[in-house]
């Protein structure tokens, strides 16, 4: 029996209050998807599950659509409704659908799961924006270096850099760029290396370019100037807010962003050198460091080390995306002409 969420202690204001603009709670659907968004254990979880069960709510009642009623084909036309989103995201849409009409069985308001035997198929071309080029990226970059030692942003922007040079050099999601701490960046030998805890709780090791630790180690003196001394346990991407007088100012002690912290970081910095569009966040640079490291004849399974893909399909398919001109033949390789 899965653990829930006891109800006194579940976040309804923050978690559950756009549920119920679109889902009175008088309607049994609702108490289906409050069950749902329980299972998940902390209202952090509670809150990422509601946003995404909210797509359904609002495509739904666009088209007057009975909860109760719905069918196979209903359920098939709204995972197939934007395909311009990742793969992974409409599975775990869908998946959230399934779970909620599970419920709805088990309270007897429905004999039929509509969404069981659906699945979401990967294409070769998922429709999602392509990653930066490797000139796009040396521009938004400039652009932030340009804006240092700015008297109100100048703080925030060096936070900013460092979640974009990571993601572009490292490929991390935005997860694991949260969790970085300064403890896990170690040399063992001649190349630094960090620990990296990966989606479903695996560990993973990455060579670490010198470029990356040189930015980290700026970023930790621009905290050192603001009388703030990180430790090894500290996240390297932390928090800052309105300090009272002017600018921005470290929150003490050190705590991890957000993830719309920073989805609204790359998104603000990519608005500013004409890149728009939907999907703009960590993920848009996790694409970009798949595709520029695949221009520079990065091989393909060091790629999928850095991504911390399991199938080099998923690789391939989702995130190098090579258009005609970045095809190359194996054969064009092997130089054994006279």
């Amino acid at each position: 029996m899965p653990q829930t969420l006891p109800e006194d202690t579940l976040d309804y204001h923050q978690a559950l209050v756009r549920v119920r603009t679109i889902v009175g709670e008088t309607d049994p659907f609702y108490r289906c998807i409050m069950d749902v968004v329980r299972r998940t254990n902390t209202t952090m979880g509670a809150r990422a599950y509601v946003n995404a069960i909210l797509p359904f709510l609002r495509w739904g009642t666009e088209r007057g659509l009975d909860w109760l009623m719905a069918d196979r084909d209903v359920i098939s036309d709204y995972i197939t409704s934007d395909m311009t989103l990742a793969g992974s995201t409409r599975s775990m849409r869908l998946q959230l659908v399934r779970n909620i009409y599970e419920e709805a069985i088990e309270r007897g308001l429905v004999t039929k799961n509509p969404a069981r035997r659906l699945r979401v198929r990967g294409t070769q071309n998922d429709g999602g924006p392509p990653g930066l080029s490797a000139a796009q990226a040396r521009q938004v970059l400039g652009r932030m270096r340009a804006d240092f030692d700015d008297p109100k942003r100048g703080l925030v922007t060096r936070r900013d850099y460092l979640i974009v040079y990571i993601g572009l050099k490292l490929g991390l999601r935005t997860t694991e760029m949260r969790r970085l701490t300064y403890g896990d960046f170690s040399r063992p030998a001649t190349r630094t290396v960090v620990e990296v805890l990966r989606k479903g709780g695996k560990t993973g090791r990455l060579l670490v370019p010198q470029g990356v630790v040189d930015a980290i180690a700026e970023w930790r003196s621009t905290l050192v100037d603001h009388d703030v001394i990180p430790s090894a346990d500290d996240p390297i991407i932390c928090r800052l807010q309105a300090a009272r007088f002017h600018g921005m100012e470290v929150v003490t002690p050190l705590t991890s962003v957000s993830s719309r912290t920073i989805f609204s970081a790359v998104e603000h910095w990519l608005d500013l050198i004409g890149i728009t569009g939907a999907r703009r966040g960590a993920h848009r640079l996790r694409r970009s460091a798949a595709t520029i490291a695949w221009e520079g004849h990065a091989d393909l399974a060091s790629i999928q080390t850095m991504l911390g893909h399991e199938n080099v399909n998923t690789t391939v398919r989702n995130y190098i995306r090579p258009s005609e001109d970045l095809l190359r033949p194996a054969s064009d390789c092997i130089d054994i002409d006279p």
